[in-house]
């Protein structure tokens, strides 16, 4: 389902289109993550990983399978906090780098909480 992002607005919690139909947010959501972002890669967690357990995002591992391409995440920690472009998702929710997702390659990082299996990883970088 496509739509043109610019003829929405919010009130009240609703999603309103030009002519005054609502939207599903989620279908929403989804066209303006294709409209702005594309998914690099995404890690499927098939066990239980302990907290700072490095993951990477070019092979995968003893618990998680790897799919998409290889996401370089930055240069040096820095470079991976700042970039504004590059979102990691844990569930559905957006990870704080710096704090829920810490740098620890250019293709590895580790979260600051337990994942276990059916967990999802989503790895975006905006165009």
């Amino acid at each position: 389902m496509a739509y043109d992002i610019e003829q929405f607005s919010a009130q009240s919690g609703r999603i309103i289109k030009e002519d005054n139909t609502t939207v599903n947010s989620g279908d929403l959501l989804e066209a303006l993550v294709e409209t702005v972002d594309t998914v690099k890669g995404k890690l499927a967690i098939t066990g239980t990983i302990a907290a700072t357990t490095v993951v990477t995002t070019n092979a995968s591992g003893t618990f998680f399978t790897k799919s998409g391409d290889s996401v370089y995440l930055g240069a040096d920690e820095t470079e991976f906090n700042d970039n504004a472009k590059l979102k990691i998702f844990l569930n559905g929710v957006l990870q704080e780098k710096g704090i829920d997702v810490i740098f620890v390659t250019a293709y590895s990082m580790y979260f600051n909480i337990i994942m276990n299996t059916g967990d999802a990883v989503i790895i975006i970088k905006g165009i």
